[in-house]
């Protein structure tokens, strides 16, 4: 295992070195933390467990669904602070910050493909796919507040939309 976050650790590093976000982002970043470092990393945590087998698109809609959480008066302020929302025990806003599984990526190019991503995104080099939304569950999901989605749109296997406030 320390072998593995090693090589994690020595892959970042080789991503983002002359980035504008300064990161070398370890798997010992702990999202509870809040830097540049930190943020980068939260945010491909979540992009890795919320939507690694997704086609990007659909990871890039991850991640600006956390931005626009970071942007509205409704959620924290910070992206680590979106993402490890709820806590540990839950009730929590992305299911596998609380599902009680390791935090530690194991697929190593899908980890590399999360931080590059995120670089991307925290640099504002990207288009939000899913217009502003602030939620999406996987498509199978029924809820029971459907029929409130506001401007739902499907991306890969989520669905992606507002509330009505």
């Amino acid at each position: 295992m320390k072998m593995q976050s090693a090589l994690l650790a020595a892959g970042a590093a080789i991503f983002f070195l002359a980035s504008p976000v300064q990161a070398s982002p370890t798997l010992g970043t702990s999202p509870e933390k809040s830097g540049p470092n930190e943020e980068l990393a939260c945010l491909a945590q979540n992009i890795y467990f919320e939507a690694r087998g997704e086609p990007q698109v659909g990871q890039l809609a991850v991640a600006h669904v956390t931005l626009n959480r970071v942007a509205h008066p409704a959620f924290p302020n910070t992206v680590c602070e979106v993402v490890t929302q709820g806590g540990k025990k839950g009730p929590c806003q992305f299911s596998w910050w609380c599902d009680g599984r390791s935090t530690e990526p194991r697929d190593l190019d899908a980890w590399a493909a999360a931080l590059t991503l995120a670089r991307e995104v925290l640099n504002g080099r990207t288009e939000d796919p899913t217009n502003g939304a602030l939620y999406y569950h996987v498509v199978d999901l029924e809820v029971a507040w459907s029929e409130e989605k506001v401007d739902p749109q499907v991306i890969g296997r989520h669905i992606y939309f507002m509330l009505p406030e």
